[in-house]
């Protein structure tokens, strides 16, 4: 029996473009940054911020040394959250519903940066208060200092909220994190293509309707 949903935040809630982060550091004067950023992969100091392990300041200096290229504080946060693009409504629709049938719960590869925009942006552009709205409970890698795609981030969630792996869907478009929630024994759905959220769900009940895509 189903008696929660856990969602992925970039990817399948909001559209992320890491390019566009990319080009924009890049015009900057960060070289080659592609080399240490991208979608599939990331050097140890972008993980060990979205684990919360360093503060905003250590982060944006880290990338400065590393690049040996100086910005200021607003270029940088500027360049870092051109990833974040937009939400479609009707994504937040499918979420009100749902979070009227199950408990649903975000977990997210994130750091404070990247939240604090995304809360205004959902605020200006939604009315909303931040994604508590959205949600149940929140899950952000840089406040419980864990990272998907390790296990212990999903036990951690599954713990916390005294459920067993087999109660839960895990939707996510990483399929490393798919894959480490898997490991978990945790079923999940794999947003690819152009499946989206609200294929998922019953727009009139909020039931989960994607059996065909869970493994």
């Amino acid at each position: 029996m189903l008696k929660a949903v856990i969602f992925d935040l970039g990817g399948v809630i909001v559209n992320i473009d890491y390019d566009h982060t990319v080009r924009t550091f890049q015009e900057y004067g960060f070289d080659q940054f592609h080399d240490h950023f991208s979608f599939h992969a990331q050097m140890d100091l972008f993980d060990r911020y979205e684990m919360g392990l360093i503060p905003d300041d250590a982060f944006r200096d880290g990338i400065r040394e590393k690049f040996n290229h100086t910005v200021s504080d607003e270029e940088f946060d500027h360049a870092w959250n051109m990833m974040i693009k937009d939400l479609p409504p009707h994504r937040i629709e499918v979420l009100k519903k749902a979070k009227t049938r199950y408990p649903t719960f975000l977990l997210s590869n994130t750091n404070a940066i990247h939240i604090r925009f995304f809360n205004r942006y959902v605020q200006e552009t939604f009315g909303l208060q931040d994604l508590s709205d959205l949600f149940t409970k929140m899950y952000y890698s840089y406040e419980i200092h864990l990272r998907k795609p390790d296990v212990g981030i999903y036990e951690y969630v599954l713990r916390d909220q005294n459920l067993k792996p087999d109660e839960v869907i895990f939707i996510d478009d990483n399929p490393n994190n798919v894959r480490g929630a898997r490991d978990a024994g945790i079923p999940t759905v794999h947003l690819t293509g152009e499946l989206d959220i609200s294929r998922l769900f019953d727009r009139t009940t909020g039931d989960f309707t994607g059996w065909e895509w869970v493994e």
